[in-house]
């Protein structure tokens, strides 16, 4: 069995300045000096990165000159562990609620950094480690195993590429403009498996589901009622378009980067970046009603009629239809859809009506 441990470091101990320094060139820790971390260049301002080809191409050793460019001008940058790497970095969100379940009993003290939105009463961690044995793979997101909440994620090597990354120190936080800070100046330590088994033991994993295809018009249960997921979660003027989807901040539990919602333009499905979930039109509802939490989110989480139930009664108390009655009755004052219209149709008559004026 693992050893006790001492895992008790305080984010915001005594004379740790939360107010930001004064601007400057990022010093890049030497535990991170490694080379089987691979460093990303991230948009300022933000939590994205800065080029799209960042999981396989668009990524640097910690001695490149690229990367080294950006840190004497204070921009910010990520990193993840590189394919076959046996790092593992917890991205804890909430350090008390994990105490609090003894998950971070079994781990031992390790190098950690705060993040740029940890405070006081909500204290947030990145803690490193170097796994014993086989690396684990992939980006895990962990949650609390009585309420569903999300609690952080666990980022991993993958033989594809990155993952997800996490901000370094030094690069300030895209809303608080704080600094992400070294909480804890030690080596990355070596994490027993049997340490890792308590952490795992502790939380709830999910794995995460595939972004969903939108189902045929007429298909499913919200659609026949004339139910999509932008009448539940309407996307806002600033909604960053991405291919077919739509990305904006998850209305229920936020985000960190703005964008970890993704909405199919049609409204027919969702999936939360940050959960791993995903779902149609009464998945959402359901969601955002507090029914399910978003990370159960799942083809057929609402398989039982009583949860179906409370979505249609959460349905009915916002006006949304539930109903085929309904559904008849708001279809005879609504424009119809835009899928119902004949493109091809419309085409034609345009290109006529062009040959017809030359």
């Amino acid at each position: 069995m693992y050893a006790a441990a001492d895992n008790s470091f305080d984010p915001h101990r005594p004379g740790a300045a939360d107010a930001a320094p004064a601007p400057g060139a990022i010093a890049l820790p030497p535990q991170l000096r490694r080379t089987d971390l691979r460093f990303v260049l991230v948009r300022a301002g933000e939590k994205r990165a800065l080029e799209s080809g960042w999981p396989t191409v668009a990524n640097y050793a910690h001695d490149h000159v690229t990367l080294a460019l950006r840190l004497v001008r204070g921009l910010p940058y990520g990193l993840f562990p590189a394919p076959a790497s046996r790092i593992a970095i917890i991205d804890a969100d909430h350090l008390d609620r994990l105490r609090e379940l003894g998950a971070l009993d079994p781990l031992p003290g390790t190098f950690a950094v705060a993040s740029g939105s940890s405070a006081p009463a909500h204290p947030k961690a990145h803690l490193y480690y170097e796994l014993d044995g086989e690396p684990l793979a992939g980006r895990r997101p962990f949650f609390d195993p009585g309420t569903g909440e999300h609690l952080g994620e666990v980022f991993a090597q993958h033989p594809g590429g990155g993952r997800g990354f996490v901000i370094g120190p030094g690069s300030r936080h895209a809303a608080t403009g704080r600094p992400y800070r070294v909480a804890r100046d030690t080596p990355i330590a070596a994490l027993p498996r049997d340490a890792w088994a308590g952490f795992a033991a502790a939380v709830r994993w999910q794995e995460r589901a595939a972004r969903p295809v939108p189902a045929a018009p007429g298909s499913s249960i919200g659609d026949r009622l004339g139910l999509t997921v932008d009448r539940v979660w309407p996307p806002p003027a600033g909604a960053r378009v991405s291919g077919e989807w739509l990305r904006f901040a998850h209305p229920v539990h936020g985000s960190a980067n703005g964008d970890n919602l993704a909405v199919h333009r049609t409204g027919r499905a969702w999936y939360c970046h940050r959960c791993g979930s995903s779902g149609d039109a009464l998945a959402a509802l359901a969601v955002d009603a507090g029914i399910i939490a978003c990370a159960d989110a799942r083809p057929g989480c609402l398989a039982d009629p009583g949860l179906m139930q409370k979505v249609a009664d959460a349905a009915r108390a916002r006006g949304l239809p539930v109903d085929e009655a309904d559904r008849a009755r708001r279809r005879a004052r609504l424009p119809p859809p835009y899928e119902s219209l004949d493109i091809a149709a419309i085409r034609a008559r345009i290109e006529a009506a062009v040959r017809r004026a030359a």
